[in-house]
């Protein structure tokens, strides 16, 4: 699936990225990415509308998200297999 970032953070940024699967934990890393500093971050989601919320703090929000596109129309498998080699490098740089 294709999911729009929009205007997170302190720079407002925007972009759009791929998952095979929404969770938290990759949400959280796609946030960490565009600078958020807190590790208190939260997330609403809206299934029939396909949109939701990011917060830190429990109630400050900082940006929003939409699910622009669902089902397989890219590979789902590389993918994957592509974040868990990101995962797997920022793992190993946690541990140096």
């Amino acid at each position: 699936m294709l999911v729009q970032f929009k205007e997170v953070g302190r720079g407002k940024l925007s972009w759009k990225a791929e998952t095979g699967e929404l969770d938290y934990d990759w949400m959280f890393r796609q946030v960490k990415t565009a600078g958020v500093m807190s590790n208190g971050i939260d997330f609403d989601y809206d299934e029939e509308k396909q949109e939701g919320n990011i917060f830190v703090g429990g109630f400050r929000k900082i940006g929003t998200f939409s699910v622009e596109e669902k089902g397989a129309w890219f590979d789902n498998d590389y993918s994957i297999k592509r974040s868990r080699e990101i995962q797997q490098i920022e793992f190993l740089e946690t541990i140096k």
